[in-house]
């Protein structure tokens, strides 16, 4: 697991994207803003919402493996981000694999990726 540190909290969570960027892929959509004071480590975020699982147990096995893939490449992220992770409805439990690619192609797509 990815550790607290790296999480976004409620007080941290942005509720104005709109200042922010946002970035799509098939399955996953990442909204991304800049924090306000300098030199900060990215956070993260994974949202998963009822309607592409009403299993609990899904849910969070998504943002397990979601968390996962952001801990082994988190040396190569670039700092200052707050990043948010949204599965979108039709995206079905996929492995981790497939997550794995959207993850690294939509940090790639926001130059995240040093």
């Amino acid at each position: 697991m990815l550790p607290k540190s790296k999480k976004i909290s409620r007080e941290e969570f942005p509720q104005d994207f709109h200042s922010g960027y946002k970035y799509h892929s098939p399955g996953l959509l990442l909204l991304i803003t800049k924090q306000t004071k300098q030199n900060l480590e990215t956070k993260f975020s994974f949202i998963v919402s009822k309607k592409v699982s009403k299993n609990a147990i899904k849910r969070i096995l998504l943002k397990r493996r979601g968390y996962n893939i952001i801990k082994n490449n988190i040396k190569h992220i670039k700092p200052g981000f707050l990043c948010v992770f949204h599965f979108k409805k039709g995206f079905k439990i996929p492995t981790n694999e497939e997550i794995n690619n959207q993850v690294m192609y939509l940090l790639k797509k926001a130059n995240i990726l040093t």
